[in-house]
């Protein structure tokens, strides 16, 4: 079967509900305006609830200025896409870890009317960088230690046996 003659909807509603990854459409005031169950899902609120929020209530703060300066990009033309790596802070407080893809649709005039947003969850893979960066830097400091004390076992050696020599 040829693209063409896929129903848009279908394909649309298709890809919207892939249980593999959030979407998020938002208007240029960075309020949503839908959200598929994987996103509702991603952040533990209803699509209802999420209505009523922007994509900067449920971000990071840390990642706030960066997010609005990668959207607003988008808004005003400079950039077609945004991709970062970001925290969300879910409905209970908790702070997961996510990929976000963004991109603009827009109209006959070129504007942006609004935009859509592929989320991936990272917390996992982030968990696990975190764990291997620290025992990474365990083993760094586990090498530093056992050279220092090779060090001062030499010139413990040393010192014993300018002693010895002198007797």
């Amino acid at each position: 079967m040829e693209f063409e003659q896929i129903p848009d909807e279908k394909v649309l509603k298709e890809v919207f509900n892939q249980p593999s990854m959030g979407i998020a459409i938002f208007y240029p005031n960075f309020k949503y305006e839908k959200v598929n169950k994987a996103f509702c899902d991603l952040v533990s609120y209803s699509e209802e609830e999420l209505k009523k929020k922007s994509f900067v209530d449920i971000t990071h703060p840390a990642h706030i200025l960066q997010d609005t300066e990668g959207v607003n990009k988008i808004i005003s033309g400079e950039n077609t896409f945004y991709k970062t790596e970001k925290r969300y802070i879910k409905k209970g407080g908790e702070v997961i870890w996510a990929e976000t893809f963004c991109s603009g649709v827009k109209n006959e005039l070129n504007q942006v009317v609004f935009l859509v947003s592929f989320i991936f969850d990272i917390t996992k893979r982030k968990y696990e960088e975190d764990l291997l960066k620290s025992a990474n830097a365990l083993s760094l400091e586990r090498e530093l230690i056992i050279a220092s004390q090779k060090e001062e076992i030499q010139l413990l050696k040393e010192k014993l046996s300018k002693t010895q020599s002198k007797k």
